[in-house]
């Protein structure tokens, strides 16, 4: 039986007007008017019955107005040809960006302690990753259950970019180059041959033109704009001797990262992180994270204050004035993405972490998402905010609506540092996501969680598939809902698995890459994948099968794990794309050095 929402006509209700049209066309055109009626009855009926099955939020949408900010000048241009190479041997000691948490330290050590003391039984989850020869699909090219490995390289390393800090590593790449970025350097390699090309050169050197004397570089963000065919290169620069930090944007003249002749030019640009200041006291961007979209570049900032976490900013910078070097705008927008409302906070505690989304094509809205991790508690929450009308963001501001939904069954928990052989268990796995993309009307996103398995508190992978949904009555540009297409938890017995990225194709393929460490495995590099055709929910065909990317080689004794990595596809019509990814792990290079591994691989 159909429903008809309130103040819906019902079919008897419909006006007949006099006609002198033959009977037979007046029967037809009742039938036509009377189908028309029906799939619009249907429509609204099915809407009404999701806004009460649960597909609505958990909160109802709100809507924002942005911050104006700039206008922001070319800071220079930087021709890559000549740039120096870092030198061999040469060592460069540089203080640890500015970290900030939530929780007091005594909170902090108190929710460890909790974790420690309550192992318990493995957690029962809908969607959680089990061994079970049910349900392979072996038909991922090569035959097997998983993405075909294509290539495997070592990247940048500790001894290669002079610097011990946590590498970060970020990864952008075309048909032709990969470039790789990490806290102390940046190279370019062929995707043919998985050769280095170019550099490493230092980020001071490639941001000179704006470079501040005694500030350091972290975080880096890179991709490969194939919309606007330009290499976006983003830092940020910080310094241990103030409180101030930049984000500096490099986008390149032309399609080409490298062009040694005449020289591969940079625009370069500086944009001030001063988002939440109070009494006159700054505040600085920390763990910066990159969006984009056709019409701008998006970044997501955590507010640190006085060394304190004070919120997080939405971040859009107008994309085409940069492709030339012209003076561009930006609009900021803070604390719109929180916690899930509860009774001690009725409007949420500002998100610790989130992301804006990496969009290819001219897309509905640009989407930011966050988490509740970082607060030491279990959450549901998935915020989801989305901004319309990028392409007149030069003149106009743009639309913003914000939600907060609860994601199906899906409890995360802040991950306790990872485990390894012998210890120390100092290995940081991070909060939240690291990279969101946005494909086919679809978010996909990965972060760690913590685990309550037989052996001791473990992490595991929450990955997940949602698709945002606009409002189209009564107005077209708030978000409305967010529906769960596939969420599932991910975990292999005793190890510890956390630093996820999850990377969607168009035709639905997937594929999550990971670092994986446990009681009998060094920190090294692991990836599964799963078939659009797969059971919702599974991964690796259900094998219980991963794929081995680098095997670590030892103890990671400085705990200074990165906070970032990253995946990014090569567009190619004959093999529907190849997927390159850069992860850390701890290979050839002793401690408290580190290296990086490239990696390619196919989905189809």
């Amino acid at each position: 039986m159909t429903s008809i929402p309130s103040g819906a006509r019902p079919p008897s209700a419909r006006i007949h007007r006099p006609t002198t049209r033959p009977p037979w066309r007046r029967v037809a055109a009742s039938l036509v008017a009377f189908s028309l009626l029906a799939v619009l009855t249907i429509s609204l009926a099915s809407a009404a019955n999701a806004k009460g099955s649960g597909a609505r939020a958990a909160s109802a949408p709100r809507v924002y107005t942005p911050t104006a900010g700039g206008p922001v000048t070319l800071g220079g241009v930087v021709n890559l040809a000549k740039l120096p190479t870092i030198p061999a041997g040469t060592k460069t000691t540089a203080p640890p960006p500015p970290q900030v948490d939530p929780l007091t330290p005594a909170q902090r050590q108190a929710y460890w302690n909790s974790r420690k003391a309550t192992p318990g039984a493995p957690t029962v989850t809908p969607g959680a990753h089990t061994t079970t020869t049910s349900g392979l699909s072996p038909s991922f090219v090569g035959g097997g259950v998983n993405p075909l490995l294509v290539k495997s390289v070592d990247g940048l390393d500790s001894a290669q970019t002079a610097t011990t800090a946590a590498p970060n590593p970020a990864i952008a790449v075309d048909l032709s180059y990969v470039m790789e970025g990490v806290d102390g350097g940046i190279a370019i390699y062929s995707a043919a041959s998985g050769a280095k090309l170019y550099g490493p050169y230092s980020p001071a050197s490639f941001f000179a033109p704006v470079h501040h004397a005694t500030y350091f570089f972290t975080n880096p963000q890179l991709y490969y704009d194939v919309m606007r065919d330009r290499w976006i290169v983003a830092y940020l620069e910080y310094s241990s001797f103030t409180p101030i930090s930049y984000l500096d944007v490099a986008v390149s003249q032309t399609t080409s990262p490298t062009q040694p002749t005449p020289g591969g030019q940079y625009n370069i640009y500086q944009f001030a992180t001063n988002f939440a200041p109070l009494n006159g006291v700054r505040s600085q961007c920390t763990y910066p994270t990159l969006g984009v979209d056709y019409w701008a570049i998006y970044f997501t900032c955590i507010n640190d204050r006085g060394g304190a976490f004070v919120g997080n900013t939405q971040i859009a910078i107008n994309k085409g004035p940069m492709l030339s070097g012209a003076t561009t705008n930006l609009w900021t927008l803070n604390d719109a993405m929180t916690t899930n409302p509860d009774r001690i906070y009725p409007s949420g505690q500002p998100a610790f972490r989130l992301s804006p989304a990496i969009e290819e094509g001219i897309q509905d809205a640009e989407f930011f998402v966050s988490v509740d991790s970082g607060y030491g508690t279990a959450s549901q929450n998935l915020g989801v905010c989305a901004w319309k009308n990028m392409s007149t963001a030069a003149t106009t501001m743009p639309s913003i609506s914000c939600l907060n939904h609860n994601l199906t069954g899906a409890y995360y928990k802040d991950p306790p540092p990872a485990r390894q052989p012998g210890g120390p268990n100092t290995i940081a796995t991070g909060y939240g996501m690291k990279q969101v993309y946005y494909k086919a009307g679809r978010l996909f996103l990965a972060l760690p969680t913590a685990l309550d398995i037989k052996e001791g508190p473990g992490d595991g992978i929450w990955w997940m598939e949602v698709q945002p949904v606009f409002d189209f009555l009564p107005d077209p540009t708030t978000i409305y809902t967010v529906l769960d297409t596939q969420i599932s938890l991910f975990f292999y017995g005793t190890m510890d698995t956390y630093m996820p990225t999850l990377i969607g194709t168009d035709e639905d393929d997937l594929a999550l890459v990971f670092n994986s460490s446990g009681p009998s495995m060094y920190p090294g590099i692991g990836m599964v994948g799963r078939k659009a055709s797969d059971r919702p929910g599974i991964m690796d065909g259900g094998s219980g099968a991963f794929v081995t990317v680098a095997s670590g080689a030892h103890v990671q004794t400085s705990g200074a794990w990165g906070g970032y990595s990253s995946c990014a596809i090569a567009l190619n019509s004959v093999t529907r794309g190849t997927i390159w990814c850069a992860a850390e792990y701890v290979g050839s290079v002793g401690e408290p050095g580190w290296n990086t591994r490239l990696f390619s691989f196919r989905t189809e």
